[in-house]
């Protein structure tokens, strides 16, 4: 449980190593974050009409956007899934991850303040149908609150993004 000191513009960062608690966590994050959004975007775009009146159920956006909301948000989810998963950028993937369930928890707790009764929150589209409570806003904080986490744990610009990789200035 080490860290590789990396030195990089005369300043030294801890590089995450294969034993460090830090690599550990990142990638059990990072699979456990890209595994759920893969599914959810995979549940919804499997019925993209669907998916779209669960969105009209929220009362907030005219009839019209309600498809290309659903579009864009399956888009989304799916995009991150496979950057999460492929390690493409994968502090933008977590930032974005934290946008998104940000959004998420939002949406569904101001739902409930205006006192609406939604039979399925659309979390995974029309299946896996739960109702919104506050047991889902809960659930997207915590999400939330992982990608934030992740988003902290992410190398930062200069710093070594693998166990195996540190960054060598004179190289």
């Amino acid at each position: 449980m080490g860290f590789i000191i990396v030195t990089v513009n005369k300043k030294t960062l801890p590089a995450p190593t294969l034993y460090s608690v830090r690599w550990w966590v990142l990638h059990v994050l990072r699979i456990l974050l890209g595994l759920l959004l893969a599914f959810t975007a995979i549940g919804k775009g499997l019925d993209l009409s669907g998916f779209a009146k669960v969105i009209g159920t929220y009362d907030v956006l005219p009839e019209v956007f309600w498809f290309p909301t659903a579009v864009v948000m399956t888009l989304i989810e799916g995009t991150l899934s496979i950057m999460l998963l492929g390690q493409y950028k994968l502090r933008g993937a977590a930032l974005g991850s934290v946008g998104l369930h940000m959004a998420f928890t939002i949406w569904a707790a101001v739902a409930l303040l205006r006192g609406l009764t939604i039979e399925n929150c659309g979390c995974f589209g029309v299946f896996l149908a739960r109702p919104l409570a506050w047991s889902t806003v809960l659930e997207d904080g915590v999400l939330l609150a992982l990608s934030i986490l992740l988003w902290a744990l992410c190398p930062r610009e200069g710093e070594a993004s693998t166990p195996h990789s540190p960054i060598d200035p004179s190289d």
